[in-house]
């Protein structure tokens, strides 16, 4: 692989999100977040890694949700599959839907970060409201060091619900810091939405920091609400840009489970979500012609071991 510079965004011929591919090279990685966080959630991601959208197995990684009562079934797939590519999902809040998660840190520890019944607060905006930096950035440390102690080769970081939307500089600091620390990649907003609200600088930052972050995402969050993720996702897939997008999503089995956990019409996105990835058949061939005519599915693994080559 060619050597990088500290240039930002994917189009410049040193961007290190290039990775050492050649100018223009759109690398995609696609990534199931909220492993763990249930057992439709855990079981449909593990179901989608080794489909690995027809094009090889582990072709999709995933984000573990340390707070999440399915944990130890994450760890238990993870050890026994090394080559599965698993990141971590800092959480700080729990949601809105009726399923609630803890801080893995005490009450003693992050006071804040706790809501009068003992859970996470239910929005991002309530955390950062009730918590200091320094709470959130010890809770974010210790579920990347559970993922670790745990023995999972964790490939990246990236941030659960309105974690980042909430207060982007904040994320850039705290995610920024342990991506820097830890020496891996993250999940980041892209540069416009940044620019957009006058915070390049923090963004930047995170960059000069030796850190590689993706140049785009599908923010799942500016999709149309009348617009079907089937719709959503092709549509981005044809305007995937030269350098590193992430494209992530939220398969889960139909179950009682699920349903009780979210509610009906939450539970619905992520089956719909689920039945796009892994059972639709317009779906795998425009992934399979897409990676047939130049877009490059990589791992986040691959990006961390670039990253960590250029330290």
């Amino acid at each position: 692989m060619r050597g990088a510079s500290n240039t930002e965004g994917g189009n410049g011929a040193g961007s290190p999100t290039l990775l050492g591919y050649p100018p223009g090279t759109r690398l995609v990685t696609f990534t199931c977040d909220e492993f763990g966080e249930s057992h439709a959630s855990t079981a449909a991601v593990i179901e989608a890694m080794e489909a690995g959208l027809g094009i090889r197995p582990y072709a999709v990684g995933a984000t573990v949700q340390m707070p999440g009562a399915w944990v130890p079934q994450v760890v238990q797939y993870a050890v026994a599959h090394p080559q599965a590519d698993i990141g971590v999902h800092l959480t700080i809040e729990s949601g809105l839907a009726p399923m609630k998660m803890r801080p893995l840190c005490s009450r003693r520890e992050v006071p804040g970060l706790h809501s009068p019944q003992g859970f996470f607060w239910d929005t991002a905006k309530d955390a950062w409201a009730h918590a200091s930096e320094d709470e959130i950035y010890t809770e974010a440390r210790t579920q990347l060091e559970a993922a670790l102690g745990a023995g999972l080769d964790v490939t990246h970081l990236d941030g659960h619900g309105n974690f980042q939307g909430a207060n982007p500089a904040g994320y850039c600091r705290i995610a920024g810091r342990l991506a820097a620390e830890f020496r891996l990649p993250l999940r980041i907003a892209p540069r416009w939405r940044y620019e957009r609200q006058g915070l390049t600088a923090h963004r930047d930052g995170v960059l000069a920091r030796g850190v590689i972050a993706c140049d785009d995402d599908t923010n799942q969050g500016m999709r149309p609400r009348t617009e079907q993720w089937k719709t959503y996702y092709l549509r981005r897939l044809a305007a995937t840009p030269p350098g590193l997008t992430d494209y992530y999503i939220h398969p889960s089995l139909d179950t009682a489970e699920l349903r009780g956990l979210l509610g009906e019409a939450p539970a619905a996105s992520r089956v719909e979500q689920y039945q796009l990835l892994l059972h639709d058949g317009d779906f795998r061939t425009a992934i399979q012609h897409a990676a047939q005519n130049g877009l490059r599915f990589i791992s986040w693994r691959e990006v961390r071991d670039f990253q960590r080559q250029q330290a």
